[in-house]
């Protein structure tokens, strides 16, 4: 995707009264940040809004301003920016980018825009460079290793500071979305030397060599080694007390609290066959009545430290995946999972029922059904 169009998405929907050029340099002004000792010299502040009119038409490409801001990019900055805005916005961005974003969601918006937003400043750079060194890793790879080595991973990219899930939401299919890097250049193509990372971690270090690069990636791959060599069909680690707190709460919270979700949970009958209409009817209702408290509580649970909200949610999804991969059926799974989640806290199993239906509206289980 080109800023061109990124941006002409974007502006009838959060535009607000700005305009085209006011528009873009704010955008650019909300996924960069500059350090105050070099901002007499920030590249932002030294280009006309007319110029910024021209990246928002099309007319003159960013590739001269990315160089110079790339290193300074931050998406938190972004996450912000997006999640400002109100519900319906939100929603507008997901239709709008549904095809460039695959999974996005109201609850995942902010992260996948910025992450979109900034693939498109580091293609811009080098376009050429980019796609001939993914050549290098294509197909092949990943139909020898591809799935291994992102199981390896427990479907999360292991660069450091990173934490990106390596699955998404492409037409209603559940699919990894990764690029398989070389550690080693000098040494063959083998599954020790071959590390599974979200794109934009393998546009970074395939591009841009720095220092030491080469050994932390050797000391990542050695620990996932030793990790996946520990782990069983699913994880069986200990939840945090985070979780274990929320479930309880399920228990004890009177229904006058509950928020009732004020739109049809549509996500659980694409997702769930109709062969199995006991489970729908389950799982909808426990989605209906907990959904906002759940979602409200896991994400203050990661807010006091308690809980870490996208490594569990990946937990989650890790462990569906390899269920999924055992040709399970859909009830068996659902099952499966309250089993793990009931086993790892010793909670309440209707409780455990509530959570797990929480991630089948959330997109971390199950995938849609193809039409």
């Amino acid at each position: 995707m080109t800023f061109e169009k990124f941006a002409n998405l974007l502006f009838p929907i959060i535009g607000g009264g700005l305009t085209t050029g006011k528009f873009a340099l704010e955008l650019f002004c909300e996924i960069i940040e500059y350090p105050e000792e070099l901002e007499d010299d920030n590249p932002l502040s030294e280009q006309l809004v007319s110029t910024f009119k021209s990246y928002f038409n099309g007319t003159r490409k960013i590739r001269s301003l990315a160089k110079k801001v790339n290193q300074y990019i931050e998406t938190t900055k972004f996450e912000t920016y997006i999640d400002s805005f109100e519900e319906g916005a939100l929603f507008n961005i997901c239709s709008n980018f549904q095809d460039f974003c695959p999974g996005i969601t109201p609850f995942n918006v902010a992260k996948k825009m910025a992450e979109l937003f900034q693939s498109i400043l580091l293609e811009a750079v080098d376009d050429k460079k980019k796609s001939i060194t993914r050549v290098n890793t294509g197909d092949g790879l990943k139909g020898s290793y591809g799935v291994r080595l992102v199981i390896e991973t427990n479907c999360i990219c292991p660069n450091d500071w990173c934490n990106q899930s390596l699955q998404s939401d492409i037409n209603g299919q559940a699919e990894l979305c990764y690029e398989i890097l070389r550690i080693d250049e000098s040494k063959p193509v083998t599954f020790e030397n071959l590390i599974a990372l979200c794109p934009s971690c393998y546009a970074k270090l395939s591009q841009n060599k720095l220092p030491g690069s080469k050994e932390r990636l050797k000391a990542i791959k050695k620990q996932l080694m030793q990790e996946s060599a520990e782990s069983s069909i699913l994880s069986t680690e200990h939840i945090e007390r985070g979780i274990e707190s929320v479930l309880e709460k399920i228990l004890i919270t009177p229904d006058e609290e509950l928020v009732t979700l004020n739109y049809n949970p549509v996500a659980i009958r694409q997702k769930i066959k109709a062969d199995y209409n006991p489970l729908v009817i389950k799982v909808k209702s426990y989605v209906t009545a907990y959904y906002s408290k759940v979602d409200q509580w896991l994400k203050q649970m990661d807010q006091e430290g308690k809980q870490h909200f996208r490594p569990f949610c990946n937990s989650m999804k890790i462990n569906y995946l390899k269920l999924s991969n055992e040709n399970l059926s859909q009830p068996s799974i659902f099952e499966k999972l309250v089993d793990w989640m009931q086993n790892s806290t010793n909670e309440d199993r209707m409780a455990c029922e509530i959570v797990v239906s929480y991630f089948v509206q959330k997109c971390e289980v199950y995938d849609v059904i193809a039409e």
